[in-house]
């Protein structure tokens, strides 16, 4: 590629303005009428379109949480926090309760409800979420070995976190 040709596409590219109005676009000093598809939202043509990855705010916008306003809770339980809806199942730290039990958690961090958020200090006052216990179960297995080269001191040893399942019933708050 010379430089000739390297110069001429910067200046087409650099000759593209956005569109007026949504039906026409401005090409090399003409005016063209074109259909809605043929012009994207970058303003370009197709054949002089690159590829564009959708990371403008709007993309999230369409995605849990936010296409719709649902209620929602942050959870603290075994020294982690969980984001929370009625209907989710988790597993978290072995409870207390018995399976087919209700369980409380207390230390309710955040709710939103219909878009309006509640933020604790460190808890929200009068907040509780409910759930099911549907079982208690154990972790994947994880290993820890140890060993000590030339000395022939090896150790391995093996450890499953104790669990329960839990389905969120509902939040007040």
């Amino acid at each position: 590629m010379t430089g000739n040709e390297f110069s001429g596409r910067i200046g087409s590219m650099a000759s593209y303005q956005l569109p007026a109005t949504s039906h026409q676009f401005v090409s090399q000093g003409r005016t063209q009428k074109a259909e809605m598809p043929e012009v994207d939202f970058v303003g370009l043509p197709p054949q002089k379109r690159k590829w564009v990855i959708d990371t403008s705010c709007c993309f999230w916008w369409y995605h849990p949480p936010f296409w719709e306003w649902k209620m929602y809770a942050v959870i603290e339980t075994g020294g982690k926090q969980y984001r929370v809806a009625p209907g989710d199942t988790l597993d978290v730290e072995r409870l207390p309760a018995e399976a087919g039990q209700l369980y409380t958690f207390e230390r309710v961090l955040l709710v939103a409800n219909e878009g309006k958020v509640s933020v604790g200090a460190p808890t929200v006052a009068q907040a509780s979420v409910m759930a099911a216990v549907e079982a208690h179960l154990r972790g994947e297995k994880k290993i820890a070995f140890k060993m000590k080269r030339r000395k022939g001191y090896h150790r391995t040893v093996g450890h499953r976190q104790e669990l329960t399942r839990v389905k969120i019933t509902e939040i007040r708050g």
